[in-house]
């Protein structure tokens, strides 16, 4: 059985492309003029927690956090 180059290295190849898309929503919806919610990021992805300024060094973007209230709503500079 052949073996990736990847598997025999031990070395990490990109991510599974569902978790590139997730992460390019994210960062699409960091991007919006609008911005972005907590909420709002969970219901889109369906991930259970999202950690943003990880998604947002992940994407090589800087995140702007304003409080509205109980609310925090990011964005994207």
């Amino acid at each position: 059985m052949a073996v990736s180059k990847a598997k025999r290295t031990g070395k990490r190849t990109t991510a599974p492309k569902a978790r590139r898309t997730k992460i390019s929503m994210v960062i699409a919806m960091l991007k919006r003029r609008q911005g972005c919610t907590n909420a709002d990021i969970l219901k889109a992805t369906g991930w259970a927690a999202v950690s943003l300024p990880q998604m947002a060094r992940q994407g090589k973007v800087k995140l702007v956090k304003e409080k509205q209230g109980n609310v925090s709503r990011y964005w994207a500079k």
